[in-house]
C-alpha cells in the first residue's frame, strides 16, 4: 500500500508540476509579444532586454498622501488637453478683441511740419529762404458696420463658447479619473490586505500538516494540497500588488507627474 502510495503522490506532483511549465510557457510567450512592442514604442531594438521592476521601497500596497481636490489641481497644470482648450481659448478671445476694434469710432490727433521755399521779385534768383512750417489736425473715422464684421464676431463667440465646454469637459474628466483611480487603489490595499492573510493562514495551515506528517497522523497527498494551495496564495498576492502599483502609475500619468522622470534621449 506505501508503494502505490508513493506512486500516486509521484504522478501528483509531477502533473503538478507539467501544469505550471504549460501556465509559464503561456506568460513568456505574452511577455516576449509585449517587450517587442514596448520596445517598438521607444524606438529601441526588437530583441532589447526589458528588465520590469516592482516598487517596494515603502513596501507591499500604495499610499496616496494628496487628497482629490490637491490632486486635481495638479493634473490641470500638466494636462495636454486642457492645454490645448485654453489655446483654442486665446484664439477666440483674440479674433473677439480685433473684431470689436473694427466697429469702434476712432479719433486720431495728426502731426505735420516740414519746410517750405519761399521765393520771389524782391529776391535775386540766386537766393531762396526756407520757412519752417507745420500744423496739427484732428482726424475722426466712423467705425464700419458690416454684416461681414458681425458674422466674424459671431463666428469667434461661438469658437470661445465651445472652448468653453471642452475646458468644462476635461475639467470633469479628469475629476471622475482621479476619482476613479483612486478608489481602486483603496480596494486594492483592501484586497491586497486580505491576500497577505491569506497567505499567513495557508503557511501556518501548512505548517500543521508537516507536524502531523511527522507524527503520521497524515499523508503526501495532503501536504502536496497544502503546498499547492499556499503557492497559489501568495501568487494572487504578488499579483495583486504588481495591479496596485499599476494603478499607482496610472495616478500618476492621470495627474502629470510621470513626466518627470521620463528622459528622452
Amino acid at each position: 500500500m506505501l508503494g502505490i502510495a508513493e506512486d500516486k503522490d509521484l504522478l501528483q506532483v509531477r502533473a503538478q508540476l507539467r501544469s505550471r511549465e504549460a501556465d509559464l510557457s503561456g506568460l513568456d510567450m505574452q511577455w516576449q509579444a509585449q517587450r517587442i512592442n514596448l520596445n517598438r514604442l521607444m524606438g529601441r531594438d526588437a530583441n532589447a532586454d526589458l528588465q520590469l521592476v516592482v516598487n517596494e521601497q515603502t513596501g507591499r500596497g500604495h499610499s496616496v498622501n494628496q487628497n482629490a481636490d490637491e490632486l486635481l489641481q495638479q493634473a490641470t497644470q500638466h494636462s495636454p488637453a486642457l492645454s490645448a482648450v485654453q489655446a483654442r481659448m486665446k484664439q477666440a478671445d483674440t479674433a473677439i478683441e480685433l473684431s470689436r476694434d473694427k466697429r469702434k469710432d476712432k479719433l486720431d490727433l495728426v502731426f505735420n511740419a516740414g519746410v517750405k521755399t519761399l521765393s520771389g521779385d524782391s529776391v535775386s534768383s540766386d537766393v531762396s529762404e526756407n520757412e519752417v512750417v507745420g500744423g496739427v489736425q484732428l482726424e475722426y473715422g466712423r467705425g464700419l458696420d458690416l454684416s461681414g464684421y458681425d458674422a466674424e464676431l459671431q463666428q469667434a463667440q461661438l469658437l470661445r463658447s465651445a472652448a468653453l465646454q471642452d475646458q468644462k469637459q476635461v475639467l470633469q474628466d479628469l475629476q471622475y479619473n482621479i476619482a476613479g483611480v483612486l478608489a481602486e487603489i483603496n480596494a486594492g490595499n483592501a484586497a491586497l490586505s486580505a491576500y497577505e492573510k491569506s497567505v499567513a493562514s495557508e503557511q501556518a495551515k501548512l505548517k500543521e500538516a508537516e507536524q502531523r506528517y511527522k507524527r503520521g497522523r497524515t499523508d503526501t497527498d495532503q501536504l502536496i494540497q497544502f503546498e499547492a494551495q499556499l503557492a497559489t496564495a501568495e501568487l494572487n498576492t504578488d499579483l495583486q500588488n504588481v495591479e496596485l502599483q499599476r494603478r499607482a502609475q496610472r495616478l500618476r500619468l492621470v495627474v502629470g507627474d510621470i513626466w518627470k522622470t521620463v528622459k528622452v534621449e
